[in-house]
């Protein structure tokens, strides 16, 4: 394989790369090649990558490049993709950067309640918004949280800091009002004093971590736990719909403290997280199928991360699974699909399938394939498994914190809802996001089963840098 032409393919990949991953914050810590880290994806442009192929070619040694992300811009700074503002209470509208990538809602700050966009991430359980008293570039490209204007505001003298790689945030922890779908509490988060440029490629203004841990790395409750303290609902748990561009739908949400009853049909399924699984929302996988045809998996477990894009999975899983779709052929790290492809590929959980639509792991165009969004990626070992929005596009999910387990039902699109603001493009009928029809009902210690999807019974953080092995050349 030339490497110019892996490279070509890791270009168009780059523009719709997994956006953040699980990770962890570090409290006045000395920096160290052990610390741990967040990994952070920023943008490299193809001639930067195809300048850095012209610079290898001659050489027998793996081509390595930092995985990288598109910026993206809205109005005045990024452009965002507004959901239809919802109808369901304790609900709030969850929006994106137009191609799938990221998701975000707006939230309220302090007792002015100024609004910003935070990534809501179930693969963490912390919390930071930009400060106004942050001067990098970066930060003067988004919205920062004026500290001196909110009247509850209370700001300590405790340092956090978090790494990406190659970039970077960190700042002073503050406690402060919070709300978000109508939903106010207290509880502490950081104020980022410093961020590195790194942060222009982003359209959101931090992020509220909704990971399953009832702590945050600096000690204090998370948003959910101080939810939890409230006692204002019956269950404390949090439901994601997330919407897919090509649908033009538009109704993305995101519902505390109960769901969303019109962006999912059937019944919810529930699966017990696995044991150990730290903060993420970690939950044992019964098998992959293919047209189906079963994969063969055990002891598998997938954490479920709103945070990340794609669905990522160790290098021999990801060749098992493609080496079941029609065609598909590995290309350096990466799998080519015919970008006509219907296979059918379904990921089951408590006897359960969900089926990912061609629309979702379909990817980028690149000479007569189309690049897969199910990426083959060693992150965690040879049995975890980290599911991002190309799965999640296609099912309700329902992160239950008291009782540490997922729930999943197939994503209804085309439903009714209210729009308080103007759509860019019109709403179309949605793809085939929804499992197939179960021929029988079943349940299990976990839940029951979803109406709209297969039932089966039977078979069966952060690192200094983050670069991927793209290809190696082969003379």
């Amino acid at each position: 394989m030339h490497p110019t032409g892996c490279l070509l393919v890791a270009a168009c990949i780059w523009t719709a790369v997994f956006a953040f991953i699980p990770y962890e914050f570090n409290l006045d810590l000395p920096a160290t090649k052990h610390t741990p880290s967040r990994r952070f994806l920023p943008w490299e442009s193809l001639s930067d990558a195809l300048a850095k192929s012209q610079a290898q070619a001659n050489t027998d040694a793996p081509i390595t490049l930092d995985v990288k992300r598109a910026p993206v811009r809205r109005s005045n700074d990024f452009d965002i993709v507004l959901s239809k503002t919802p109808s369901w209470p304790n609900t709030a509208a969850l929006d994106q950067n137009g191609n799938d990538l990221t998701y975000f809602a707006v939230v309220k700050i302090g007792s002015e309640a100024q609004e910003f966009y935070l990534m809501l991430d179930t693969g963490g359980t912390n919390s930071w918004v930009f400060s106004s008293d942050c001067t990098t570039k970066a930060c003067s490209m988004h919205d920062t949280f004026d500290a001196t204007t909110s009247s509850s505001i209370n700001v300590t003298t405790t340092e956090w800091s978090v790494g990406y790689g190659s970039g970077s945030a960190s700042g002073v922890l503050a406690t402060d009002n919070v709300t978000i779908a109508d939903v106010e509490v207290q509880f502490t988060f950081g104020l980022a004093t410093n961020a590195s440029n790194n942060f222009e490629s982003y359209a959101m203004d931090g992020i509220l971590g909704f990971g399953r841990s009832n702590d945050t790395a600096y000690n204090t409750a998370t948003f959910m736990d101080a939810v939890a303290d409230q006692k204002n609902f019956d269950s404390n748990v949090v439901g994601f719909a997330l919407s897919r561009t090509k649908s033009g739908e538009k109704d993305g949400t995101v519902t505390i403290g109960g769901v969303d009853k019109d962006k999912y049909t059937g019944d919810i399924s529930y699966t017990d997280t696995a044991s150990e699984s730290g903060n993420y929302w970690r939950i044992p996988v019964d098998d992959v199928y293919v047209n189906g045809d079963a994969c063969d998996f055990t002891d598998k477990s997938a954490i479920i991360d709103t945070g990340t894009s794609y669905a990522m999975l160790p290098s021999k899983d990801a060749k098992t699974l493609h080496a079941l779709i029609p065609d598909a052929t590995a290309y350096g790290d990466y799998f080519l699909l015919p970008c006509n492809s219907t296979a059918k590929v379904q990921v089951a959980f408590s006897g359960v399938n969900y089926t990912i639509s061609p629309e979702d792991y379909i990817g980028s165009e690149y000479n007569s394939s189309c690049i897969s969004t199910i990426v083959s990626y060693d992150l965690f070992g040879d049995d975890i498994w980290l599911l991002g929005d190309v799965f999640l596009k296609n099912v309700y999910t329902v992160f239950d914190f008291d009782a540490s387990r997922v729930g999943l039902a197939v994503r209804a699109y085309n439903k009714n809802t209210t729009s308080s603001s103007s759509s860019k493009t019109s709403s179309s009928s949605s793809g085939t996001s929804t499992g197939s029809t179960a021929s029988s009902s079943s349940t299990n210690s976990t839940g029951v089963v979803a109406s709209g999807a297969t039932s089966q019974s039977g078979s069966r953080f952060y690192l200094p840098a983050f670069v991927v092995v793209l290809c190696t050349v082969l003379l």
